[in-house]
């Protein structure tokens, strides 16, 4: 199944693409946040030109998981998401990935974006929770 994982920040949303057969997620692109109805336009390109079958989406909580303000943002872009796309869309849990990527110098990252590596690592990890749970059935 081919997967589209998004992480939704203020300025820049991070965008990844991975695939249940092979269990890899590779970043992608960034989209400019400016405009969440450009932002959703965007995406449902990306979903018909790659051919995606559900969409992944970074869900910030708190350390101790409670809601914080970009929680709820996150919440009404992916309703405002599912209303606009024939897709799944499912939420994974996001916490610090930006910040572990944020961790690497610059250079080692290779000019590659920490917004679209944290959409990767948020996919990843949704990819390999899949994967986990089909061997343990």
């Amino acid at each position: 199944m081919r997967l589209l994982g998004i992480d939704c920040g203020e300025k820049r949303t991070g965008v990844a693409i991975g695939d249940t057969e092979e269990g890899i997620a590779i970043d992608f692109t960034v989209i400019e946040t400016e405009d969440s109805d450009q932002v959703i336009a965007d995406i449902k390109t990306l979903i018909e030109k790659e051919k995606i079958e559900q969409v992944v989406v970074g869900f910030p909580m708190g350390n101790n998981n409670k809601k914080t303000p970009q929680t709820e943002k996150v919440q009404r872009f992916v309703e405002k998401l599912r209303h606009a796309i024939k897709v799944s869309v499912v939420c994974e849990d996001e916490r610090f990935t930006t910040a572990v990527y944020s961790k690497i110098p610059k250079k080692l990252r290779q000019g590659k974006s920490l917004d679209a590596l944290a959409a990767m690592s948020i996919l990843q990890g949704y990819i390999d929770k899949m994967k986990n749970s089909s061997l343990n059935s």
